[in-house]
């Protein structure tokens, strides 16, 4: 009978191990299904001839090669890869990305290559215009690669896989213009050659991309929120990379401060050193939520060994620079959050990826930017203790590979009240700005401020050419102080009068003091030659390219700021001279249309001077071959379409019409019978609304312009 029973219990027993066993089994079933449907797969053959294309090294484009020479074909040229239809819905999560080519000719000997995307939220076709591969802006984010031998004709595997490009990818779709269906360039350069299969030789061989990505559709309604409908749950991306050789810093044992190094030791370099990092302009507003926050290095030298990091940020709103004064990081203040790093060993020098990469370092930020004095621009500045070493790349080093600070958030308000008062340019009244230029300081120029005065512009920008005489420096300045105050500092981008007539030192001297008085624009760089500023959400490059220095260290300039531009700030680049076909009067080939381009693909509003009429351009798609995209008053700027317009009626004079195209949306000159004024446009969120106004007080030109990215 004992026994019997026992038996019973056995057999109950073992049933009920079954039955947990089976929930189990059935509950990891259900998690890996569920899973499964998070994680999707994308994958895209480029699928026309003219989507994989080779730049050659003069800067003309081959559209229709039967192969893709990766990079040297002679000389190191710049490949363009162009994928379409790319559904991947904003908000995305990419996992892992790569682009598998396939092997055209043997090519053995050793081959350095870096890996940028198009920094656009929808890429346009490629053209055989000048340039038009290298002339693109590139992401912050890219992935340098080394392949191995290419031995076998038509091999396609690991050695003719990139690495992972997840940086690359998930930077293009965190764009605010980007929409799933859009388009994506991939831009390839370096040195060496490895000879792939392209959309001409081998339409089945040509490059493939793969994405891997994730998507959480949190409302449930199978659409993408991705925030350009509106959505005030919108998750927003900012990206940061440190700008300044003196914004990433070594402080070593003795507290002395390295500012200066190519590289930087995270934190061994024969003593554990404190490491700053002070990333300027954040786009971030109070009071955001911040999902995610990390830091991305790329590797420098090989490192390995057990290393242990602590993360902290300045318990600060505003974080100012680095100075060589003893302990000038470890003296500051740390945030009562940090984060602890134990990163794996780095073995590819270039490699930038997950291992080169902090955990979430949300709960630092997220104490930042909840500070009273918080405001969007401000700077924020993160230092790493600890032990160990992994050496990184350094702004000095390398500016493309410095320190990458990427922060995911949602909502905010810039004042802390949690009301929109216009502060901030947002919404409310805007940002007004006046551009001029050419003005000399004779009674026109007078009539011109005082006109801006009544108008309630916020701030002036001075396409160049100021007082003509540097007798009268003084005077232009007097002229702008007495008449438009402290509030507005008159920023100037210097033109060939402002050197060869005015005495130069005192145009940026004067501005400098000028400026320095300001409240509401913050800028940086070299005073009219090449600078950056910033007032509510409109961000200016200006600079003296055709007027003083090199032109192809403007264009650096222009190229760079633009690519740290705030992602949701309207861009506009400021310069004095133009092109011949970029004015109506009688000027010539003065620029270089790489900087015209330049803008463009950023999205970017050109204002110039130099020639003394009024003239805007309708909305182009290329500025060098004048292709009009829309001939409409009411315009929306995109990353690769923009517009371009001459402000030259400050004062010193008014020239005629000498030259028109269907280009030309507006031309006053004195053809026209113009009288001095100003151009004036209103910053909001989300459009921007411009009018010409003559000394009169008649309106010349009224367009308006929609942000398109």
């Amino acid at each position: 009978m004992n026994k019997l029973i026992s038996f019973f219990i056995l057999i109950l027993f073992l049933f009920s191990i079954s039955n947990h066993l089976l929930a189990t089994d059935q509950a990891a079933s259900e998690k890996v299904s569920f899973s499964s449907l998070q994680t999707q797969v994308l994958e895209r053959r480029i699928s026309t001839g003219a989507d994989d294309v080779e730049e050659r090294s003069n800067g003309s484009i081959y559209m229709d090669s039967s192969d893709i020479e990766l990079v040297n074909d002679g000389n190191n040229q710049t490949i363009g890869l162009r994928f379409r239809s790319i559904s991947i819905p904003k908000g995305a999560t990419i996992t892992r990305a790569y682009i598998q080519f396939t092997t055209d000719e043997q090519s053995l000997g050793s081959t350095y290559l870096n890996i940028y995307g198009e920094r656009t939220g929808n890429a346009d076709p490629f053209s055989s215009s000048w340039q038009n591969v290298s002339s693109r802006p590139k992401t912050t984010a890219l992935v340098s690669w080394q392949p191995g031998a290419w031995r076998n004709i038509g091999e396609s595997g690991s050695a003719q896989r990139t690495p992972d490009l997840s940086s690359i990818i998930q930077e293009i779709i965190s764009r605010n213009s980007w929409q799933s269906g859009n388009n994506i360039v991939i831009i390839v350069t370096g040195s060496g050659r490895r000879t792939a299969e392209s959309n001409n030789g081998s339409s089945s061989r040509a490059p493939l991309l793969r994405v891997e990505y994730s998507f959480n559709d949190d409302d449930g309604d199978d659409g993408d929120d991705g925030g350009d409908d509106g959505n005030n749950n919108a998750t927003q991306v900012e990206l940061r990379r440190v700008s300044s050789g003196n914004d990433d810093v070594e402080e070593r044992s003795d507290g002395s401060m390295y500012m200066d190094s190519s590289d930087l030791e995270l934190v061994n370099d024969g003593n554990d050193q404190t490491i700053g990092l002070r990333f300027t302009n954040v786009n971030v507003p109070k009071n955001a939520t911040v999902k995610r926050a990390y830091l991305q290095f790329t590797v420098d030298e090989r490192s390995s060994g057990y290393s242990n990091l602590t993360i902290y940020g300045e318990r600060t709103s505003n974080a100012s620079s680095f100075q060589t004064s003893w302990r000038n990081v470890s003296s500051r203040n740390r945030t009562s959050a940090s984060v602890r790093w134990q990163p794996r060993d780095w073995n590819t020098v270039g490699e930038a990826g997950s291992d080169q990469r902090t955990p979430d370092l949300k709960s630092i930020v997220q104490e930042i930017i909840n500070r009273d004095g918080w405001r969007q621009g401000n700077n924020m500045v993160l230092m790493i203790t600890g032990s160990g070493r992994r050496t990184a790349e350094s702004n000095n080093g390398s500016s493309s590979r410095a320190p990458l600070l990427r922060i995911e958030y949602q909502g905010g308000d810039d004042d802390g009240d949690d009301g929109d008062d216009g502060d901030d340019g947002n919404n409310g009244d805007g940002v007004k700005i006046a551009f001029i230029g050419d003005t000399g300081t004779g009674s026109n120029f007078q009539q011109v401020l005082n006109l801006i005065k009544r108008e309630g512009a916020e701030l002036t920008v001075v396409a160049g050419d100021t007082s003509y005489d540097d007798r009268r420096d003084d005077n232009w300045d007097s002229m702008v102080r007495s008449t438009l105050g402290s509030s507005d500092p008159a920023l100037i981008a210097a033109g060939n009068h402002d050197y060869d007539d005015s005495n130069f030192w005192n145009v940026r001297s004067f501005g400098q003091s000028r400026l320095n008085r300001a409240n509401r624009v913050s800028c940086s760089g070299s005073y009219a030659e090449r600078m950056t500023c910033r007032i509510g959400n409109v961000y200016i490059v200006l600079s003296a390219i055709g007027s003083s220095g090199s032109r192809s260290s403007h264009e650096d300039y222009i190229r760079n700021s633009l690519q740290n531009a705030p992602n949701n700030a309207w861009r506009i680049c400021a310069w004095h001279k133009n092109q011949r076909d970029m004015q109506v009067g009688g000027k010539g080939n003065e620029v270089g249309w790489t900087a015209y381009e330049t803008c463009r693909q950023n999205g970017a509003i050109v204002a110039t001077g130099h020639e003394h009429s009024y003239s805007r351009t309708h909305l182009l798609s290329d500025m060098s071959s004048q292709s009009v995209a829309s001939r409409s008053s009411t315009m929306t700027i995109t990353e690769g379409r923009t517009i371009a317009f001459v402000s030259g009626l400050g004062g010193i004079g008014i020239r005629d019409q000498e030259r028109g195209g269907n280009w030309w949306a507006s031309i006053y000159t004195s053809t026209q019978g113009a009288r001095y004024g100003a151009l004036f446009g209103t910053f909001y969120n989300d459009r921007a609304e411009f009018y010409f106004k003559n000394i009169n007080g008649n309106v010349i030109d009224r367009f308006t312009l929609r942000k398109g990215y």
